[in-house]
């Protein structure tokens, strides 16, 4: 017994991309953060000036709020978290703005 898919037009595919480009996917993006931390707020600026780019959703962590996270992260903050990848400081736009882009790309599916 074979399986048969039926393959996309290219009128279809089209609609696809039209649709994905209507509603971009939404990137969580994770801060850790404290009071007081200049480079994180330059950090929670430049994600800002990204957002009408590459749409997403800022958590942000007060690592001060819990000794666990402070242990962890009080050295290197700030600290992004998007997808996959992390970013301490330094932390620049490019580096962002790659994460970003990289995160709001659609998964690939493997040829069956």
């Amino acid at each position: 017994m074979t399986c048969c898919r039926r393959l996309e037009t290219d009128g279809e595919r089209i609609s696809s991309l039209q649709s994905l480009a209507a509603n971009p996917i939404m990137i969580e993006v994770i801060l850790y953060t404290k009071s007081g931390c200049h480079l994180c707020e330059a950090a929670k600026e430049m994600l800002g000036r990204l957002t009408a780019v590459h749409p997403h959703h800022l958590t942000e962590i007060d690592i001060a709020q819990d000794p666990a996270i402070f242990a962890r992260y009080h050295y290197i903050i700030p600290v992004v978290h998007i997808g996959d990848r992390k970013l301490q400081a330094p932390i620049t736009a490019a580096q962002l703005e790659a994460a970003l882009r990289d995160a709001g790309r659609p998964c690939k599916l493997s040829h069956e």
